[in-house]
């Protein structure tokens, strides 16, 4: 299961966030761990880390995950402290053939 959050006014509670509970045949990824005490406890600071960075925990009961806190949208990298230069998704990928030959020279 993912609990996702997004910005909506449909929640009379705490209009600016929407908590729902999908069903997810991905096993759980290599996020923070956090119980489902802890989730309970500190659910506002976690959904602020997913906010601001992106970040996902899987929530625990009796050491089982048993469900993931993610974005419901990607935070775009942002590249050191220029907050306006945004990282493209591809920035990792190797170079194309013809890119590496012109960086080396050999064109």
């Amino acid at each position: 299961m993912a609990i996702r959050a997004s910005a909506s006014s449909a929640n009379s509670f705490n209009p600016g966030i929407v908590v729902s509970v999908e069903a997810n045949t991905n096993p759980p990824s290599r996020s923070p761990t956090v119980t489902s005490t802890e989730a309970k406890n500190r659910l506002n600071a976690l959904l602020g880390d997913v906010e601001r960075s992106g970040a996902s925990f899987t929530i625990t009961t009796h050491g089982r995950p048993v469900a993931m806190l993610v974005p419901v949208q990607p935070v775009p990298r942002r590249f050191g402290q220029l907050p306006t230069l945004v990282v493209p998704a591809d920035f990792d990928e190797p170079l194309p053939e013809t890119e590496l030959t012109a960086w080396e020279g050999l064109s």
